[in-house]
């Protein structure tokens, strides 16, 4: 909705962890906090036992790399106006959830084994 705001938020140069206290806590509190929400997930069975680390990094990459694709234009261009961003948001987060999801095995393509 806001996208000079993700602009700001995402530049190097405003967002410096080691140039302000501040912003590094910040980051730091979050990470923990999406780290503790995932070993929940992992405690109910409901996410497979990868590093939780990994896990919120690919979360954080799938959902910068969407926020950032809506911003440039790019989703509009296939056909995704940003009216539908809430919803194009959840059904590509949720791809990632069920690639989260514990399984018996996995072949080379996900297949099950």
């Amino acid at each position: 909705a806001h996208p000079a705001y993700f602009r700001v938020m995402n530049t190097p140069e405003f967002m410096d962890p080691d140039a302000d206290p501040r912003i590094a806590a910040l980051l730091e509190h979050g990470r923990g906090w999406m780290v503790g929400l995932i070993n929940e997930g992992r405690e109910a069975g409901g996410i497979a036992s990868h590093d939780p680390l990994i896990v919120a990094l690919a979360g954080q990459c799938l959902t910068y790399g969407l926020a950032r694709m809506f911003v440039d234009g790019h989703l509009s261009r296939m056909g995704l106006p940003d009216s539908e961003a809430e919803a194009v948001a959840i059904a590509v987060t949720e791809i990632l959830g069920v690639g989260l999801e514990p399984r018996a095995s996995a072949g080379l393509h996900g297949d099950q084994a």
